[in-house]
């Protein structure tokens, strides 16, 4: 639904983006949020990464690149 909307500072995305902090303090052993917004930025930048994301809709890297930034105000 965020992505549908096209805002990054929406409600669903925001709550996505508290998702995806969740999961990755399961191995960070702590948070970041330079750290947070440097993963969402290789998410676009490293095709690897893209293609994954962007295998069932084009431009979800880009987007959970979006909200990262958002969600941590950097």
């Amino acid at each position: 639904k965020g992505m549908d909307s096209g805002d990054a500072t929406g409600t669903f995305a925001q709550e996505a983006a508290e998702k995806h902090k969740e999961w990755l303090m399961i191995y960070w052993p702590e948070y970041s949020k330079e750290a947070h917004v440097g993963l969402g930025e290789m998410y676009v930048a490293d095709e690897r990464f893209k293609v994954h994301y962007d295998q069932h809709r084009p431009g979800t890297a880009q987007f959970l690149c979006d909200v990262i930034h958002a969600y941590t105000g950097l």
